[in-house]
């Protein structure tokens, strides 16, 4: 599992946190563009003329974290979407979408990350597939200290999913 505290060290707490899928894992050659891409963008990144200090980490190939801030200020609609136009820009020049919010990610018994509808995730608790115990990426941190208290994986009757989902709490041998 990915330890939270490691992630951004160079980053406020308040800082804000995006975070975008891509729909497949990406190639070397497209990780290195894309985090290129983005490091060339923050040595210019402004904000109603105020710079942008930010930092990006690719996760698993294809899990994208972006955390940013303005000291003293606040990033605005028009910063944040400068960096989404580019991310897009990247995702058809390379042939990946980047997926929306309602798509599930977790680690299925082997341990290799699967994407899935909700509507699947639901079927794969319904047949005993996914359980409390199943580790599922929660993606609602929206600032670098969200981040490192409450981390990306963990038990799916920790996240979430559990209250979503109706997935019941892991019993503990004994209770």
């Amino acid at each position: 599992m990915i330890n939270p505290a490691m992630l951004f060290p160079s980053m406020p707490d308040h800082a804000s946190l995006w975070s975008y899928t891509s729909s497949r894992p990406l190639s070397k050659a497209v990780e290195a563009e894309l985090l290129g891409a983005l490091e060339a963008f923050y040595s210019t990144w402004t904000s109603h003329e105020q710079k942008v200090f930010a930092q990006s980490i690719l996760l698993e190939s294809r899990y994208l974290f972006i955390a940013a801030y303005i000291p003293d200020g606040d990033l605005s609609g028009c910063g944040i979407d400068k960096s989404t136009r580019l991310l897009d820009e990247i995702a058809r020049s390379n042939n990946f979408e980047w997926l929306d919010r309602l798509v599930v990610h977790f680690r299925d018994e082997t341990g290799s990350v699967k994407a899935v509808s909700r509507s699947l995730f639901r079927s794969y608790i319904r047949d005993g597939i996914v359980s409390g115990e199943t580790v599922v990426y929660d993606f609602t941190a929206r600032s670098v200290g969200s981040l490192r208290s409450n981390g990306i994986e963990r038990p799916a009757s920790d996240s979430w999913h559990s209250r979503v989902f109706g997935i019941p709490p892991v019993r503990v041998a004994g209770t």
